[in-house]
């Protein structure tokens, strides 16, 4: 790869990313501007995620994908987000509640997560992926998508294999990742931002159900962390 096929690559993914980020914005504000804090985190995690799925389904079904396809698919999602938010009267959110301090150990707690997550990213972004089903049919079915455009090609490596016919939603991130360079050099990163998203989650969940500040977090990091 080229550095000027690097750069176009790039701009093609912070260009849908961004068009996506819109459109999440902009619904959000409009059809939730009640939640505050980690639930409004979690929720925009999970709009920006159906939004990108969306930008590479729809062309993947119709047998046109392309990076092209998916940038107009981005714009217009970031369109219709932009029609909603101007049809649909905002409701009126109260004042936000105050918080109270945060305990030093929490704080001490989150930075040492930090420092793991770091550690981790050093070693796995110069680490080839190697597992057996990414190399099996999880990227082989991603190379598929892109090598004939279209969602519709069953992929199966040896008579019998199932594969083909599993959902693998997740596989469109790992398309998403992909298509822009034609390249999976940046799949490997693209569990992080859920691993996060799930600690979010299970912490909130502990706080739902009471457990104290630092306990709600030293739970998410055991699920986080488990050596999977």
């Amino acid at each position: 790869m080229s550095f000027g096929e690097y750069i176009a690559g790039a701009a093609d993914l912070a260009a849908v990313a961004g068009l996506v980020a819109l459109a999440t914005r902009l619904v959000a504000r409009t059809l939730l501007p009640h939640l505050r804090g980690v639930d409004r985190v979690l929720a925009l995690v999970a709009l920006f995620t159906a939004g990108l799925l969306a930008c590479h389904v729809i062309p993947l079904c119709l047998g046109v994908l392309s990076r092209g396809s998916v940038l107009v698919a981005a714009a217009l999602l970031a369109g219709g987000a932009l029609l909603l938010s101007r049809r649909r009267p905002r409701a009126v959110v109260g004042p936000r509640p105050g918080g109270g301090r945060a305990p030093v150990a929490t704080w001490v707690l989150t930075l040492y997560a930090c420092a793991v997550v770091v550690a981790y990213l050093s070693t796995a972004v110069t680490t080839a992926v190697t597992q057996v089903d990414f190399m099996e049919f999880h990227e082989p079915a991603v190379a598929s998508w892109i090598q004939h455009g279209s969602l519709w090609p069953i992929l199966s490596l040896y008579p019998g294999h199932m594969s083909g016919y599993y959902p693998n939603n997740g596989d469109v991130l790992l398309l998403a990742a992909s298509l822009p360079w034609r390249s999976d050099f940046l799949v490997r990163l693209v569990d992080v931002p859920y691993l996060a998203a799930l600690a979010l989650a299970v912490w909130a969940i502990a706080r739902e159900l009471g457990a104290g500040r630092l306990s709600g977090q030293l739970y998410a990091l055991l699920l986080v962390f488990l050596p999977v």
